[in-house]
């Protein structure tokens, strides 16, 4: 197995994506082969090309909002009081009462990467949490399409999804703050794994209190993440990632709460492929050609 400069794990003589061969929804991840391929991504000439002149065009994604936000105003969010006042049967149709959402991806942006790992985990329940109204009622409404079969004239890379004959019952996303809500959401010990997705950076020192990874937010994820679980990080600014990894190394690292995960383990990882280039951020950063650093860290206890 190797991994080629995009981080993608490829296999000689294979160009398989091997996604839920048995479209009854009964495969896990486990079962999965060595070969996990992303689903095919459009640029952004290739959008707009498949548009065509009489459809509406965007630009670089498909909902025109400010890129930035500040998570620590007072912003009003319609919240639950405790995890078990939510109504997660509303977003999971299929949800049995033994089931609860084990993937929280943070800050979702338009699901590009929650939608596309949903086939690879059928019997998972995905959730998106994003802080911008406009982008987050996207991502509802490119959920709720894949759920009847088709993709938005807006996500035309979501064709291949389709295809899967996969329902995406396992997957919804939600407008929500999370650098103070999570704890409304999930019980402790819930997730099996976080994801922070090119976060924001907040460049401005004064605004470093604003980043969603810092020693300060890290033991509330701790809390929420089960033993054995994983966080996800993910950027294209290089000081941004040092920052994230000094973050762990400084606090929970030491107090062995985590542990960094190595190479070797993250090439068996059939999600890092999808983290690399799923999202609409991946995306970007693979047609500009930027760098990305990316860091896993694994719970201990």
């Amino acid at each position: 197995m190797k991994r080629n400069n995009e981080g993608h794990v490829v296999e000689e003589n294979s160009n398989a994506m091997n996604v839920d061969d048995n479209n009854n929804n009964n495969t896990d991840t486990t079962t999965l082969g060595s070969v996990v391929q992303p689903f095919p991504t459009l640029t952004y000439r290739e959008k707009k090309k498949q548009l065509g002149k009489d459809k509406p065009q965007f630009s670089r994604f498909p909902v025109r909002v400010r890129a930035h936000c500040n998570p620590l105003s007072d912003e009003f969010f319609d919240y639950p009081i405790k995890p078990s006042d939510v109504n997660w049967k509303e977003m999971y149709p299929k949800l049995q009462d033994n089931e609860k959402v084990e993937i929280l991806d943070v800050g979702c942006a338009y699901g590009g990467l929650i939608t596309s790992i949903a086939p690879i985990f059928p019997n998972t329940y995905i959730l998106g949490a994003e802080i911008r109204k406009k982008v987050a009622d996207f991502t509802q409404s490119r959920i709720s399409a894949l759920r009847e079969g088709r993709a938005l004239d807006e996500t035309p890379q979501d064709k291949p999804k389709v295809e899967t004959n996969h329902d995406f019952h396992n997957v919804w996303a939600i407008r929500s703050n999370a650098m103070k809500y999570l704890p409304n959401y999930f019980k402790k010990g819930q997730l099996k794994k976080i994801l922070f997705m090119f976060p924001d950076p907040h460049f401005k020192k004064k605004n470093h209190r604003r980043r969603i990874i810092s020693p300060t937010l890290l033991p509330e994820y701790a809390y929420l993440l089960e033993v054995g679980g994983m966080i996800y990080t993910i950027t294209d600014v290089k000081e941004l990632g040092d920052w994230m990894v000094q973050s762990f190394m400084d606090t929970l690292v030491p107090m062995g709460v985590f542990e960094r995960v190595s190479q070797e383990d993250l090439d068996k990882d059939p999600i890092i492929p999808f983290i690399m280039s799923s999202s609409e951020d991946g995306q970007r950063t693979s047609e500009q050609k930027l760098g990305k650093h990316l860091a896993v860290f694994r719970k201990l206890k």
